[in-house]
C-alpha cells in the first residue's frame, strides 16, 4: 500500500491506540478454557505433592549479639565488636553461617559421618560418610535468618528426627561461640604485635613531622599565612574593582565624546552628558542658577516682574547660564584628554593586578604547604597517642573472653514442620491460573485477525459498514428470507442503509463484493443485500461474477444452472434469456454460467461494457459476487464498472496482513472500498461491547414489531 494512501494516512495518525483493558478482558474469558486446564493441572499437581509430602521437624536457637554493653576498656571492645556494629556485618554473619566451611567445623565436632541417628535421618543408615560429605548434607539441613532490627540470629534445623534437628540447631550456636572465642584471641594477638611495629614506626614519622614544621617557620619566618593570604587576595580585588570602574568610566567618556560632536553646540543637549555633567565647575554653576532661580520664583510670588528685585534675579541667572555657556566648549573639548588619562590609567592597574595576583599565587602555595605539615604534624601525634594508649590496654585484656555475642535460646525439642495443605492447594491453582492467564495474553497478542469492530477501524483505517454476528449453520443461506426478523438479516438492511448514505442514490447502481481470501463470505453477504434491495422495491439483478468458483447458483437453485455471464460475455446468450426469477419480487439471477477457462481475458473483453450498458438500462441495482481480491485479478477488471465496491472480512480468520494488501490492490486501481463488511462477528463476549455487537439484549423485542410496517 502507498504511504500515501488514505488508509496508510488514517493509520500514522494513530499508530499508537490508548491501553484498552477491555480488550485484554474479553481475551481472556474468550480462551477461558486454557486457564481453567491449567488451574486444573496446578490443584493436580497440589494434591499429588500433598500425596508425596513428608513430616519433618524444625528445632531453633538464637544468638544474641551485645556490642553495646558496658565495657571495662571500650578501646579493645570497640576493636573486638567493629564486626557486628552494622547490617552488613550480621548479614555476612548469616552467610559465614551457612557456608561449607563452617558446616564441616560442625560435622567434625559432633562426629555426624559416625553417627547412626544422623545417618538414618538422612537415608544413608547403611552407607559411610566422610565429614565433609556430611557437612555437605547438613548445610541442605540449616537456615539462618537474622531478625532485622534486632541483633539477634535464628539457626533453625530441619530433618526427619526430632533428635537431630535439636542437636543440629544447638551444635551450629555452641559452634559460634567456640570459633568467637578462637577469633578474639587471635585477633588480640594479631592486634599486639601490630602495635608494636606500628608505634615505632609512627615515632619517626612524628619526629620527621615535627622537623619540616620547624625548617618551614624559619625560612618563611612566618607562624601563620593567614594575615597575608588575606591582604593579598584584598589587593587583587581592590584592582579588579578599580578596573572595572575606570573601565565603565573611560566608557562612559567615549560615548558622551561621540554625542557632544553630534550635538553640533546645542547647550541642552551637552548638559545631558553624565561626563559634562560630572565636571566640578559646571556643577558648581548649575548649583548657583538653580538657587538664583529658586529665589526668583520665591520673589515673583511678592512682587511683580519688573520689581527691581526680580529684574536683578534675572540678570544673575543670565550672567551665571553665559557664563556657563563660555565653559561648556572647554569641558567638551577636555572629555578626549579625560579618556586617554583613563584609560592610560586603566593599563597601569591592570599591570598592578598581574603583579598582585602573582604574589597571592605565591602566598598560597606556601599557605598550602604550611597547611600540609600541620595536617601531617596533627595526625602523627594523634595516630601515636592512640596506639600507645592501645599498647598499655592490650595487657590487661589478654585473657579476657569475648562477650559480645551468646546464646539467647537453645533448642530444648522440636516441632512437626509442615506446609499447610490450603497453601499448597491455592499455590497450585494460583500458579496454574497464573500460566494459564500468560497463555492466553500470549495467544492473544500472536493473534493478528480482526475480533471487534473497533479493532478493525483502528487497524484498518477503514469505517465499518455493518458487522454481521454469527451465524450456527455453517452453510447458512438467504437469512433475510428465512429470518427477516433476526439480527443478522438487520445487519444487511444496516448495510443497505449505510451505502445509500454515501450519497448519489441515482448514480450509484452498480455493487461490488470481495474479500482478500476465499471463504470469507462474499457470496452469503451479497446475496442476502441483494435481497435487502429488491425487499425495498428496486429491480435487482444479482450477479455471479466469481468465474472461477462460482457458489450463486447452488446457493440459491441448489444445482448449476446455465447459461449464465460466461455464456453473455461469450456473445452466445443475450442477457433476457440468460437470468432466471430469484424467488422474490424484483430479484433477478444471473449465474456464472458454463465453466470458462479463460475466465480474466474474457472479463477484459468488449462484451464486458456491453453487459453493464444493458443491465443498468434494464435494472435500478446490479449486486456483483465477485472474485478474491490476492488469489486472482479477475475482480480488479470489474472494479471500473462498479459504482461501490465492499471488503468481506471474515471475524477471528482473515489476516490483518491480507486485508492491508487487499486494500492496496483496490487502491492502485483506483477503486478503493467504501468500507468493510465484517462477517461472523461473535456476538459473546468478546465484541459484547462494542456497537456493531448484535444480540438479544442489545435489540431485545425490537425484531417482534415487524420490519418496514409488516407484522410479526
Amino acid at each position: 500500500m502507498d504511504d500515501h494512501s488514505p488508509v496508510f494516512e488514517s493509520l500514522k495518525e494513530d499508530s499508537t491506540p490508548p491501553f484498552d483493558w477491555r480488550q485484554y478482558y474479553h481475551a481472556v474469558l474468550d480462551r477461558f478454557w486454557i486457564i481453567a486446564l491449567t488451574g486444573l493441572i496446578g490443584l493436580a499437581g497440589s494434591l499429588y505433592h500433598l500425596k508425596k509430602q513428608e513430616t519433618f521437624y524444625s528445632a531453633r536457637s538464637v544468638l544474641l549479639f551485645e556490642p553495646d554493653k558496658e565495657q571495662i576498656l571500650s578501646g579493645v571492645e570497640a576493636v573486638r565488636d567493629v564486626r557486628v556494629r552494622s547490617q552488613e556485618m550480621m548479614n555476612t554473619l548469616v552467610d559465614s553461617l551457612q557456608g561449607y566451611p563452617f558446616a564441616l567445623r560442625v560435622s567434625k565436632r559432633l562426629n555426624l559421618s559416625e553417627s547412626p541417628e544422623f545417618l538414618a535421618s538422612i537415608g544413608a543408615a547403611d552407607q559411610k560418610l566422610s565429614a565433609e560429605e556430611a557437612a555437605g548434607r547438613v548445610r541442605g539441613m540449616i537456615d539462618v535468618q537474622f531478625r532485622k532490627g534486632t541483633r539477634l540470629i535464628d539457626i533453625t534445623a530441619t530433618g526427619r528426627s526430632a533428635s537431630v534437628a535439636r542437636d543440629l540447631a544447638n551444635g551450629y550456636a555452641n559452634e559460634y561461640l567456640r570459633l568467637s572465642i578462637e577469633q578474639s584471641t587471635e585477633a588480640t594477638r594479631s592486634a599486639a604485635q601490630f602495635l608494636v611495629e606500628e608505634s615505632q614506626r609512627l615515632t619517626d614519622n612524628l619526629r620527621l613531622s615535627e622537623e619540616a614544621m620547624q625548617s618551614f617557620r624559619e625560612r618563611e619566618r612566618t607562624p601563620s599565612f593567614d594575615a597575608m593570604l588575606n591582604e593579598a587576595d584584598a589587593a587583587v580585588k581592590d584592582l579588579s574593582q578599580k578596573i572595572t570602574e575606570d573601565q565603565q568610566t573611560l566608557q562612559q567618556l567615549r560615548r558622551d565624546a561621540d554625542a557632544s560632536a553630534s550635538a553640533g553646540g546645542d547647550e541642552a543637549m551637552l548638559l545631558r552628558l553624565a561626563s559634562i555633567v560630572s565636571n566640578s565647575q559646571l556643577s558648581a554653576l548649575n548649583q548657583a542658577i538653580e538657587k538664583q532661580q529658586a529665589e526668583l520664583d520665591t520673589l515673583a510670588l511678592r512682587y511683580q516682574a519688573e520689581h527691581p528685585l526680580s529684574v536683578t534675579a534675572k540678570q544673575r541667572i543670565q550672567r551665571l547660564e553665559k557664563g556657563r555657556s563660555e565653559l561648556l566648549p572647554s569641558i567638551v573639548s577636555g572629555l578626549g584628554t579625560r579618556a586617554e588619562f583613563v584609560e592610560a590609567q586603566i593599563q597601569r592597574e591592570e599591570k598592578e593586578k598581574i603583579r598582585a595576583e602573582k604574589r597571592l599565587l605565591e602566598v598560597t602555595a606556601k599557605s598550602l604547604e604550611y597547611n600540609s605539615l600541620t595536617r601531617d604534624l596533627d595526625a602523627d601525634r594523634v595516630l601515636y597517642g592512640a596506639v600507645i594508649e592501645r599498647l598499655k590496654e592490650i595487657d590487661v585484656t589478654k585473657g579476657m573472653a569475648d562477650g559480645s555475642v551468646r546464646i539467647h535460646d537453645t533448642a530444648l525439642g522440636a516441632n512437626p514442620s509442615q506446609i499447610p495443605a490450603t497453601k499448597i492447594l491455592l499455590t497450585g491453582i494460583l500458579g496454574g491460573i497464573a500460566v494459564g492467564l500468560a497463555i492466553a495474553l500470549l495467544l492473544n497478542a500472536m493473534d493478528s485477525t480482526i475480533r471487534t469492530v473497533d479493532q478493525a477501524e483502528r487497524w484498518i483505517g477503514l469505517h465499518v459498514i455493518t458487522a454481521v454476528p454469527e451465524i450456527k449453520d455453517k452453510h447458512p443461506g438467504l437469512i433475510t428470507l428465512q429470518d427477516r426478523h433476526g439480527v443478522a438479516a438487520e445487519a444487511f438492511r444496516t448495510l443497505r442503509t449505510s451505502i445509500a448514505l454515501l450519497g448519489g442514490r441515482e448514480i450509484r447502481k452498480v455493487f461490488l463484493f470481495t474479500s482478500a481470501l476465499p471463504s470469507e463470505g462474499k457470496t452469503f453477504s451479497s446475496s442476502n443485500f441483494a435481497v435487502t434491495l429488491a425487499q425495498q422495491g428496486f429491480r435487482t439483478l444479482y450477479v455471479d461474477a466469481d468465474l472461477r468458483k462460482p457458489a450463486v447458483s447452488n446457493l440459491i437453485f441448489g444445482e448449476e444452472r446455465t447459461p449464465g455471464l460466461t455464456d453473455v460475455l461469450l456473445g452466445e446468450v443475450p442477457l433476457d434469456q440468460a437470468v432466471n426469477p430469484g424467488g422474490l419480487d424484483n430479484l433477478t439471477i444471473l449465474t456464472a454460467g458454463k465453466t470458462a477457462e479463460n475466465p480474466s481475458e474474457l472479463l477484459s473483453g468488449p462484451h464486458l461494457r456491453k453487459f453493464f450498458e444493458m443491465a443498468r438500462s434494464e435494472y435500478d441495482r446490479i449486486v456483483l459476487d465477485s472474485s478474491p481480491v490476492i488469489p486472482v485479478s479477475d475482480t480488479l477488471l470489474l472494479l471500473g464498472h462498479a459504482d461501490v465496491n465492499c471488503l468481506i472480512v471474515r471475524a477471528q480468520s482473515t489476516p490483518k496482513n491480507s486485508i492491508l494488501h487487499a486494500i492496496r490492490l483496490l487502491e492502485e486501481v483506483g477503486s478503493p472500498p467504501a468500507g468493510i463488511v465484517i462477517n461472523r462477528l461473535r456476538a459473546g463476549r468478546s465484541s459484547a461491547y462494542y456497537a456493531y455487537a448484535y444480540s438479544g439484549r442489545v435489540y431485545g423485542g425490537y425484531g417482534s414489531k415487524g420490519v418496514y410496517g409488516q407484522k410479526a
